[in-house]
């Protein structure tokens, strides 16, 4: 079984965390209720794509590294909110917040699965220079 990396996992986490983390301190002051379902689907993204950045070069355990990065932002950001609401004496939904850890982590194990279908930066070069074990035709 593939071990995880840390340091993918952590790549994938603080950019979900940048993304999402905003897009969700933008959606909870958003009046309109378009702009909140836009706003929603921009965390969705941030999910995915920190769970396509932890993924990356990780081509047996991307699923895993997608869905743990994305389970590691989504817990530092309902970390820091559940100590506001906490301190403003608010009620605390564990059913709530667990939903919102297996929701980005499917999220981020998608994005992870899309790294592996992705070309990688070396596809240009790899499509350019010829193969070294193709022979030119033989000829008669």
């Amino acid at each position: 079984m593939p071990v995880l990396r840390p340091r993918s996992v952590l790549a994938g986490a603080l950019y979900a965390l940048l993304i999402s983390g905003t897009a969700g301190i933008a959606q909870s002051r958003a009046t309109s209720g378009t702009l909140r379902g836009a706003l929603f689907l921009v965390v969705l993204f941030g999910f995915f794509f920190g769970g396509f950045v932890a993924g990356r070069g990780n081509f047996a355990a991307a699923a895993r590294h997608g869905a743990a990065a994305a389970a590691v932002a989504v817990a530092v950001f309902q970390g820091l909110a559940v100590l506001r609401r906490l301190l403003v004496a608010q009620d605390v939904s564990l059913v709530g917040l667990l939903y919102n850890v297996m929701f980005a982590a499917v999220c981020g194990s998608l994005g992870g699965l899309l790294a592996t279908r992705s070309p990688g930066p070396d596809a240009i070069r790899r499509l350019s220079t010829p193969s070294t074990d193709s022979h030119p035709p033989p000829t008669s």
